[in-house]
């Protein structure tokens, strides 16, 4: 079957396996192997275990759908990471996240001093001074 992983920054997975594990607290665990049925699931938060014949990777989602027919499994997740271990995967993720909040930070910060640049100029424009 084959797997894969979309988030908003574009493809990050994209591989053939032999089967996946979800490991999910909202919604239960269940395994999918080739030839299942199809399954659409909403994900809050999940591991998902994937098995090949030489490896094991582990993908964390936050906020994901999972569809699954005729065995091409389609992940959607707002954020997802993958790893070797689970432990890897949501440190790569938690990172990014980082990242993110600290660039949404400095994004704010430049907003408001923008913002308060256009009031100054707005403020200090008369009419008959242009």
């Amino acid at each position: 079957m084959h797997l894969t992983l979309i988030s908003p920054t574009g493809i990050q997975f994209q591989e053939t396996i032999d089967y996946f594990v979800v490991e999910s607290k909202s919604i239960g665990d269940f395994a999918v192997y080739e030839n299942h049925v199809p399954v659409i699931a909403s994900l809050d938060y999940a591991t998902i275990k994937m098995v090949t014949k030489s490896q094991i990777l582990y993908i964390v989602v936050i906020n994901g759908n999972l569809e699954m027919q005729q065995n091409q499994a389609t992940l959607i997740a707002q954020e997802a990471s993958v790893g070797a271990s689970k432990e890897e995967a949501l440190k790569q993720l938690e990172e990014v996240r980082e990242h993110r909040i600290n660039e949404n930070k400095k994004r704010q910060i430049d907003f408001l001093k923008a913002e308060n640049e256009l009031k100054k100029t707005i403020k200090s424009a008369r009419p008959g001074n242009l």
